[in-house]
């Protein structure tokens, strides 16, 4: 006669503590029970909970724009290209200037120093500051 199959009189029929469904074995998926039984694991990692400290006006960053990106900007129509009602602080000197910003004027309330040069070696006007 056949044994039967079915782990009669075994308490987990073969998963262990409890490990059936769900993730019960594990202390449940990702990061649950940080707050809770997880606790001191997340301590000794160095995770964080919920919103800390508090950013400082004075580390904001500037929008900036590279000089091989303002010929996108540009139009034959348009001789004046204002930076700063598009919202870009500063002008940074990686790229190139093609030949459409000569004659025109940039106005940009800071620039680099490689961007100042680029822009008069391509016949270009920078103007800088607020006004």
């Amino acid at each position: 006669m056949k044994r039967s199959r079915k782990l009669r009189g075994h308490r987990t029929h073969g998963h262990g503590k409890k490990a059936t469904r769900g993730a019960g074995l594990r202390g449940g998926r990702g990061r649950a029970g940080s707050h809770k039984h997880e606790y001191m694991k997340a301590l000794k990692s160095g995770r964080r909970f919920g919103n800390y400290g508090f950013k400082s006006i004075k580390t904001a960053k500037s929008e900036a724009i590279n000089i091989g990106e303002l010929n996108q900007l540009m139009s034959d129509k348009v001789k004046v290209v204002d930076l700063s009602s598009r919202g870009i602080e500063k002008l940074l000197g990686a790229g190139s200037l093609s030949a459409k910003a000569k004659g025109k004027e940039i106005k940009v309330r800071e620039a680099s120093a490689k961007a100042v040069e680029k822009v008069e070696e391509a016949g270009a006007r920078l103007v800088t500051g607020d006004g």
